[in-house]
């Protein structure tokens, strides 16, 4: 049950995501102008999502050292990097904005 719920509830914050950073719909830009959003979507939910699946992944092995568990650490380990980034102020990394972002920011500077 513990497995099913991580799972379900990964997919659904990493579908929130991708929603959100495509942006094809103004109700999918929602989080545009506000700071603690923007680096919620483009950052913390992503990498929340990651933490999520990759602990119902890990659900399946027994707590012993398994070589199959490498599979799922590592991409918890870079998922709580990610939420981590994205939760202490620093500036956002280059790339890390929508090409759709960059231009509307572009537009609004001139």
């Amino acid at each position: 049950m513990t497995t099913a719920v991580l799972l379900l509830t990964g997919l659904l914050l990493l579908a929130l995501s991708v929603w959100s950073r495509r942006g094809r719909t103004d109700g999918a830009r929602w989080w545009v102008g506000t700071t603690l959003a923007e680096r919620g979507v483009l950052l913390v939910f992503p990498g929340l999502a990651v933490v999520l699946l990759s602990a119902a992944g890990l659900q399946g092995y027994e707590p012993v050292v398994h070589a199959g568990r490498l599979w799922f650490g590592l991409p918890l380990a870079l998922g709580l990097l990610v939420c981590a980034y994205g939760t202490v102020g620093l500036p956002l990394p280059r790339g890390v904005e929508p090409a759709w972002l960059v231009a509307r920011r572009t537009r609004a500077r001139r």
